[in-house]
Formats: C-alpha cells, sequence, structure tokens
C-alpha cells in the first residue's frame, strides 16, 4: 500500500514489490514526484554523456575524420581509467575492432599512437582554456583563487605538486580548473634551501604557461601544510582563505 499521500492511503490500493514489476517505483514517481538518490545520480551521468556526444557530433572532426576522433575517445578513456597504453594491441582489442567496427574505425591504436594522442589532447585543453580565461578576465582586476597542494602516491613511493584555478562563471557557476601537476623531485642543491623555493619557481612557471601572473589573483587556499601555506602567503603574496 503506497502511504505518500492522503488520498493513496485512502485508497488503500496494494502495489507488489516482489514479483519484478516498477509499478510502485512508477507510482511514485508521477503522483508523488519521489525518486531515489540513485536515480537522480543515473540521470545526471546520463545527461553530462549526452552533452559530451552531442558536442563530438557537432565537431568538425567528427563529420571530416571519424577515425581521428575514435583514437582521441580511446585515448581519454586508456588516461581516465589507467589502462596500459598498448591495449589497443591486444589481440582481442584487434579482432574486436575487425569484426565490429566500421571500416573508417579500423585505425591502429598502439602506444605510440597513444602518447602523441595525450600531447595533442593536452595543447588543445590548454588553448582552450587560455581562450577562456582571457575572456573571464575583467581587465586588470584580480578575479581568480590559486589552490596548491601536495598529492602523495603510495606505489611510487613520490609526491606531486599540484596546481589549481577556481573561479566564478558568468553564471554565478563555481569552476575549477587544473592548471598542472609535476613530480616533486628537486636537486640536492634547490633542497638545501628547503622545498619553498623550488616550489614557488614552479608555482610561477606554471602560471606563466597559460599567460598569467600572481596579480591575477586575489587569494589562495590549500589542505597541504605550513610550507605551501607560507609559499602561497609570502611567497607570491596572495591572502589567505
Amino acid at each position: 500500500m503506497c502511504l505518500a499521500g492522503d488520498v493513496c492511503r485512502a485508497q488503500d490500493i496494494p502495489f507488489p514489490l516482489s514479483t519484478g514489476k516498477t509499478s510502485a517505483t512508477k507510482h511514485l514517481k508521477k503522483p508523488h514526484d519521489v525518486t531515489s538518490d540513485r536515480s537522480e545520480v543515473v540521470q545526471a551521468r546520463r545527461r553530462i554523456r549526452e552533452d559530451e556526444l552531442d558536442r563530438v557530433r557537432s565537431s568538425q572532426m567528427y563529420r571530416d575524420d571519424l577515425g581521428r576522433a575514435y583514437v582521441l575517445m580511446e585515448t581519454l578513456r586508456i588516461v581516465n581509467n589507467n589502462l596500459p597504453y598498448r591495449l589497443g594491441e591486444y589481440g582481442e582489442s584487434i579482432k574486436i575492432r575487425e569484426l565490429v567496427y566500421k571500416d573508417a574505425l579500423r585505425v591502429s591504436i598502439n602506444s605510440k599512437v597513444v602518447c602523441h594522442s595525450v600531447v595533442e589532447l593536452y595543447a588543445s585543453t590548454k588553448r582552450a582554456w587560455e581562450d577562456m580565461l582571457e575572456v573571464k578576465r575583467i581587465g586588470l582586476a584580480p578575479i581568480f583563487i590559486a589552490f596548491a597542494d601536495f598529492w602523495s602516491a603510495n606505489v611510487q613511493a613520490a609526491k606531486y605538486l599540484g596546481l589549481s584555478l577556481n573561479m566564478v562563471t558568468e553564471n554565478f557557476k563555481f569552476k575549477s580548473l587544473l592548471l598542472g601537476t609535476r613530480r616533486f623531485v628537486p636537486h640536492y642543491g634547490e633542497r638545501k634551501g628547503g622545498i619553498r623555493i623550488p616550489f614557488r619557481r614552479w608555482i610561477v612557471d606554471i602560471l606563466r604557461g597559460f599567460g598569467l601572473k600572481p596579480l591575477d589573483f586575489f587569494r589562495a587556499t590549500s589542505n597541504a601544510g605550513p610550507d605551501v601555506k607560507w609559499m602561497m602567503t609570502e611567497g607570491i603574496k596572495l591572502k589567505w582563505q
């Protein structure tokens, strides 16, 4: 019996839940607008996926060179899921392409192709971000927030430095861009004076690579320790948030 509303409780209509039917779920969704958190998450992921597919279908590359678009999407799948670069060289992968894919998609995907595609994707993404940041500027006013942090990779027993740029778009939506990461292995001469000097130099270099300066930021924040806080406040003279 549905207990979500007075009318349903008065009607006393039973809904079987053990017969593999979805009538109870549909009833809760339509009259009462009740859905589970999992359904909302699934729908949100589906909308994001559809938006991404629409952007790919409307691109010039998809219309002119479908094979190239396939290579780039395979590269994203390999990188985002930490798969081996030579995944496309496996015999099973080759058989799948030969049996299932169209002639336009029967392209060679090996570790060399994936490495070149990674460079191409990074370069195009960097150009797009540079253009976007240039549009977002408001004269010489500092409008960005810097987020610097350390990340530890237990498998590699190594530390990585990361720098993100946070901002609010014209639609008042928060947006965060990871400008870059770098494995922190300074030379002995650099470590002699502590990690602050090489860390500051790396931050300034990556900002310069995107056409940015410390003056473009009005605040900084981090989850890391005192060295990072000192570098952001005293090193590049940003207010702490």
